[in-house]
C-alpha cells in the first residue's frame, strides 16, 4: 500500500481510531507483485523466479505496506485525533499521473 492509498481509505474518516481501522482493513487486502496482471510498474521489476521468492516477496511488501499505514496515520491525524487538513489535501492527487 503506498501513501496515496493510505490517503484515500482516510478520505472520509474523520478521527485517528478510525482511520487506524481503516487502514488496517486495507492493508489485509489483497494486492499485485512483480508478474501478476494486476502490477502497476509493468516491466519494472523482474517476476519472482520460484514460488517461494514469490512468497517472500509478498511477505515484504506486506510488511513495507503496515509501516506505510502505521506512519501515514501519524502524519494524517493530529495529536489530539482530529484530522491533519494540509495532508489530508493530498489525497486527491496522483504521483507522477499514477496510481499504482
Amino acid at each position: 500500500m503506498n501513501r496515496l492509498q493510505c490517503l484515500a481509505a482516510c478520505e472520509r474518516v474523520d478521527t485517528k481510531t478510525e482511520g487506524e481501522k481503516k487502514l488496517r482493513a486495507t492493508a489485509e487486502k489483497s494486492f499485485a507483485i512483480p508478474g501478476d496482471s494486476k502490477w502497476g510498474l509493468g516491466g519494472m521489476y523482474p517476476p519472482p523466479k520460484t514460488p517461494k521468492e514469490g512468497d517472500t516477496l509478498r511477505a515484504y511488501f506486506k510488511q513495507a505496506r503496515d509501516e506505510v499505514a502505521i506512519r501515514v496515520l501519524d502524519l494524517l491525524y493530529l495529536h489530539d485525533g482530529s484530522k491533519n487538513k494540509w495532508w489530508a489535501s493530498f489525497s486527491k492527487r496522483k504521483f507522477m499521473g499514477k496510481s499504482i
